[in-house]
């Protein structure tokens, strides 16, 4: 049995860009693992490690998933006007479909419990670990600079200067010093590909089994967003073309 580790759903998206045809990603990091344990290790079944896998890369999840499944719907995407977006994997052909499990624990979040839940909603392999996370929300980064009038900065740029005990420069401060920082705005939420959120509740595991986090409690964590069950309008178990795979196992 072949064990991966992936500390986090990453990709080099500059390289991309530039058109560098070595550039790393999630996937393609674990395609070449996979494709050296079959070849070389001769594995008959794999394990993916999410353990404390704070998530990453959306687009890299989906991919992923793709390794697995021969197509299809990975995640939906409801933002806050009610447009649901359906975000797929659009390649043919796995990279392994032999015996497959994944485990996930409290740290396990965002990509990683859409990627699990993907797995598991396929029933394409055992989920196996302890509640994830449930982050199961899209955040937009707004820059405060620009919601403020350029005169206002202005002002307050004038006011730092004035001001010896701010640590500003000899010559002042000018509009072009001031950081107001940025907020992070919930947008959107996910849900699963059989229609069910990850927010708050994460993933379930199939097999459960206890993992110790020291010094950490997620549970008081405030201010989260509850669950909002199941999202019914879009897609059906037949939709996702899954009920074969259901019945089968």
């Amino acid at each position: 049995m072949g064990i991966i580790t992936l500390p986090a759903f990453y990709a080099d998206f500059k390289a991309a860009n530039a058109g560098d045809k070595n550039y790393k990603s999630t996937t393609r990091d674990v395609r070449k693992l996979i494709d050296s344990l079959k070849t070389y290790d001769k594995v008959n079944a794999i394990v993916m490690d999410l353990r404390g896998n704070g998530g990453g890369s959306l687009v890299e999840a989906i991919s992923l998933t793709g390794l697995f499944i021969d197509r299809g719907p990975v995640v939906q995407v409801k933002d806050l006007r009610g447009k649901i977006e359906v975000d797929e994997d659009e390649n043919s052909g796995v990279t392994w479909d032999g015996p497959f499990g994944v485990i996930v624990d409290r740290l396990s979040a965002s990509a990683s419990e859409i990627f699990a839940g993907a797995i598991q909603d396929y029933g394409r392999g055992i989920i196996m670990g302890s509640q994830t996370y449930g982050k199961g929300t899209v955040q937009s980064s707004i820059d405060l600079n620009k919601l403020v009038n350029p005169s206002m900065l202005q002002r307050v740029a004038g006011l730092i200067s004035k001001d010896k005990t701010v640590g500003t420069s000899p010559s002042g401060a000018s509009p072009a010093d001031i950081n107001l920082g940025q907020i992070n705005l919930t947008m959107a939420k996910f849900y699963r590909v059989a229609g069910s959120s990850t927010q708050h509740k994460g993933v379930t595991p199939d097999i459960v089994f206890l993992l110790f986090i020291r010094w950490i409690k997620l549970e008081k964590i405030l201010n989260h967003l509850p669950y909002h069950g199941m999202l019914f309008q879009v897609l059906t178990l037949k939709q996702l073309q899954i009920l074969p795979l259901l019945k089968h196992n």
